[in-house]
């Protein structure tokens, strides 16, 4: 999915969420729409929905007009059902106001003439997630919003785990960015992954003890690790210090998340 596909997929949905009604039958077709463009989208429509469903089921109606009226709430019954329609509400609203934050990202990205700018855009629209796969994104920001690297200049990342809990692979890049490549299956203490991404210079701060902090270009992303204790590229300690890695010296790489 390119950038203008995620604007008409984008564009498509805030119109089913504008519209007076909506069901479970219609919000599946937003969900179809717009999963995968953006990780807080995906999140607020997991939610969204499980409401629909609970609320469906309580008011037992197909359509659910999009108005909140006064309801009586004299009864327990009564006390639930407007609990129910005001966390739906709420739930509702947060996803159309990210549907629309998202729109105006894409929008500035693509106008920007400034590369540092449209990354930043970019870096936004991607909203990160945190945990030991967000460190490695942010490389891809810069140069995707530049448009100066192809799949071809990509280098190859081996990632291991080393003592810790399976790792789960972050979903916080949108499968509009091409050349990249993420694993998709769980990480076993042990086990190896591999992530694409392309050879750029990046900086490690691993000063600030439970944080990473990397840069590439003028990006700068801080990112907790949780159970991870120490982290090692190409076998020097990234804990404590500054290190400075290019990735494109070499094709292959080697990143070991470690937990004690």
């Amino acid at each position: 999915m390119d950038h203008r596909d995620a604007k008409k997929r984008l564009l498509a949905a805030q119109t089913l969420l504008l519209e007076p009604s909506t069901s479970v039958e219609k919000f599946s077709s937003i969900k179809k729409l717009i999963k995968g463009i953006n990780p807080s989208l995906d999140h607020l429509l997991e939610h969204t929905e499980r409401e629909l469903v609970t609320l469906e089921r309580m008011l037992k109606l197909d359509v659910i007009p999009l108005a909140l009226e006064k309801l009586p709430q004299n009864t327990p019954e009564e006390k639930r059902r407007k609990r129910a329609i005001v966390f739906f509400f709420e739930h509702w609203n947060q996803l159309k106001g990210e549907v629309s934050r998202v729109q105006a990202e894409i929008n500035a990205a693509q106008s920007s003439p400034d590369t540092v700018h449209k990354g930043g855009h970019l870096a936004r629209i991607l909203n990160f997630a945190k945990g030991p796969f967000a460190s490695v994104t942010v490389i891809a920001v810069v140069l995707v919003g530049a448009g100066t690297w192809t799949s071809k200049s990509s280098v190859q990342i081996n990632i291991k785990n080393v003592g810790c809990p399976t790792m789960i692979p972050s979903s916080s890049m949108p499968n509009f960015i091409p050349g990249i490549s993420f694993p998709t299956e769980p990480i076993k203490t042990g086990s190896t992954a591999i992530v694409r991404l392309p050879g750029v210079p990046i900086v490690f701060d691993g000063s600030k003890k439970g944080e990473l902090l990397v840069t590439s270009f003028k990006l700068h992303m801080t990112f907790e690790l949780g159970a991870i204790t120490d982290a090692t590229f190409d076998n020097e300690e990234l804990m404590g210090h500054l290190t400075e890695i290019h990735l494109g010296d070499k094709p292959t790489h080697f990143l070991e998340l470690i937990c004690k």
